[in-house]
């Protein structure tokens, strides 16, 4: 019995050290380069998607830059293509975005942990398609 109590101890600690690395979030994916990489993706019907789903950048590891690229041909970005909420808390910077662009960056400060909603806004041809993602300081 102390065997199997043992075993499950073991099994939970590893389960726990998982969601405390990713913060917690279910859809977080770590992103430990100094330049993270999101692809931006359209399905079918319309929706956007992004890859990875919820960067994941572990906080207090220097500054970070992230780098949205649209991966689906004839789309593009609209001005102001990606926005944060609330302006990010200060963590990220305005990625200056111009009407037709299919590539956009943002200096992430990384010094402050949170769940960071912005929103993707994209169009082809006279069509728009709009999310809300979010990115994670952990």
């Amino acid at each position: 019995m102390k065997t199997k109590a043992f075993l499950c101890a073991i099994v939970m600690s590893f389960a726990l050290a998982g969601c405390s690395t990713l913060g917690g979030m279910k859809n977080a994916s770590a992103c430990p380069d100094p330049v993270c990489r999101v692809g931006i993706y359209v399905h079918a019907d319309g929706t956007i998607y992004t890859k990875p789903d919820e960067p994941y950048i572990p906080v207090r590891t220097g500054p970070r830059q992230i780098l949205w690229e649209v991966k689906e041909p004839g789309y593009s970005f609209v001005k102001d293509g990606i926005q944060f909420d609330g302006q990010g808390n200060g963590q990220y910077s305005d990625p200056n975005i111009r009407d037709g662009d299919t590539q956009a960056t943002s200096e992430n400060a990384n010094t402050v942990s949170g769940r960071y909603k912005y929103t993707v806004r994209l169009k082809k041809g006279s069509q728009r398609f709009e999310k809300d993602p979010f990115i994670v300081n952990g």
